[in-house]
């Protein structure tokens, strides 16, 4: 049986875990860490949408203006070259039109010189933007992933939570039931007193065990407040807004009977590996060419004199020798990847254990919950059967204390085992991925 049992999965789980879906939202809404790792995921999507804006061209505008004395200059003897032919020339003209010239001497720093240009960068082969937009998607799913994980982890809790708070409910209506037989039985002995049936003893034990139920009562007020003091934290919501009523009264967890889902765990093992494979194809890449075009704007000159240009060019670089760096890196990498691969079998075998052994406590307590159920059947009816006895005087009181702390037994052990169930549903819920998850 439990062989067929531990091959079931999740299937028909998917519709019953649905009616958690309101107070689970609540929680992810509410949830302060989890709104965090939404913001990071906001923040691994700009970076992603960064990467790929790499693609297009980029446009700057720069202005140098210099002014300079001294260092290095030049000379150029153009006086000593013209001036004797130009006097030629003037003697022969009889004219003074060709006048003497100095020579000239210019310094290398360019004095009030200002160049100001619009510059204009396009790459055209650049193997590494396209390896960093896939880091950074990779980033995107890796952190999704995470999100996706936490909140699978918050649904489960809210199952719990919520089992809780239906358990210590029941416990204190078996405890008002419990109260109410008591004290019906009271008011009978007391009549029976009066008869002389039975001794005023009979009447103080009574009160003495309807004095133990009321503290076992207190007792199960406080472990509700609890529960619902969770719920509170978990969900945002205050008791009033908290409504646990969707699963009825004495109801069992859904029969499980197909896998839909897959553990985040996995997920994001699978997103790092592929991270790191694509580490590895930028080390191999390393000596490939990157090319780009650029174009320049822009106007230069001196005292601020207007001399347009424009210039178009190109930027080529290789990557020739850095003391095999990145074969280092490579290696780093290649063998990360291969331990991320081997986490992920690991993490694979661990979770389908996981899923085995939470389907066999799910079936086991759901089983021993209803076998309890004769158990209780049977408190019952010899309860009513010792209540009419004593009624009619043929029971002894000490026979009716048992009776009902036999049934008050009985139904708070199927109640707790109910609750077993309950929680072994939701963690065969929480290992097979049953929930969807947004």
């Amino acid at each position: 049986m439990y062989k067929y049992l531990a091959m079931v999965v999740l299937s028909c789980l998917r519709l019953q875990a649905q009616d958690f879906e309101p107070l689970i939202h609540k929680a992810w809404e509410h949830n302060a860490q989890l709104r965090a790792g939404g913001f990071a995921l906001k923040a691994a999507e700009a970076q992603w949408r960064a990467a790929k804006s790499m693609f297009g061209p980029v446009a700057s505008f720069g202005m140098q203006y210099t002014l300079a004395t001294g260092g290095r200059s030049f000379s150029f003897p153009v006086g000593d070259l013209l001036n004797p032919v130009y006097s030629t020339l003037n003697q022969l003209t009889g004219t003074t039109d060709f006048p003497q010239i100095a020579n000239v001497e210019e310094q290398f720093l360019p004095d009030n010189f200002y160049d100001a240009r619009l510059r204009l960068t396009q790459p055209i082969y650049y193997p590494d933007l396209a390896l960093q937009r896939d880091l950074r998607h990779g980033a995107i799913m890796l952190k999704a992933a995470e999100l996706r994980a936490f909140k699978r982890l918050i649904s489960k809790d809210v199952m719990q939570a919520v089992t809780n708070v239906r358990t210590a409910r029941t416990a204190l209506e078996i405890y008002a039931s419990t109260g109410l037989q008591l004290r019906e039985a009271a008011r009978m002995t007391q009549s029976l007193v009066r008869q002389g049936a039975v001794l005023p003893t009979a009447l103080s034990r009574l009160e003495g065990e309807m004095a133990t139920v009321e503290a076992e009562r207190a007792e199960g007020v406080t472990q509700l407040d609890n529960g619902l003091a969770y719920l509170e934290f978990l969900t945002g919501l205050t008791r009033d807004q908290i409504d646990v009523n969707f699963i009825e009264e004495g109801a069992y967890p859904p029969e499980i009977v197909q896998n839909t889902g897959r553990r985040e765990e996995l997920e994001q093992l699978e997103y790092s590996i592929r991270m790191q494979q694509t580490a590895v194809r930028r080390e191999k890449q390393f000596h490939l060419p990157r090319l780009a075009a650029v174009a320049d704007l822009g106007s230069q000159d001196f005292d601020f004199a207007l001399s347009p240009y424009a210039m178009l060019g190109l930027n080529l670089e290789f990557s020739l020798y850095d003391h095999r760096a990145h074969r280092h890196r490579r290696s780093a990498a290649e063998a990360e990847s291969q331990q991320l691969i081997a986490q992920k079998e690991h993490a694979e075998a661990q979770i389908d254990l996981q899923v085995r052994m939470a389907l066999n406590g799910f079936y086991t307590a759901s089983e021993q919950a209803r076998m309890l159920e004769t158990p209780v059947r049977s408190a019952e009816a010899n309860h009513r059967d010792v209540m009419n006895r004593y009624r009619e005087g043929v029971a002894t009181y000490l026979e009716l204390l048992d009776a009902q702390e036999n049934l008050k037994r009985t139904r708070l052990q199927h109640a707790l085992a109910l609750q077993n169930a309950w929680m072994k549903w939701a963690d065969a819920t929480y290992a097979s991925a049953a929930f969807p998850i947004e």
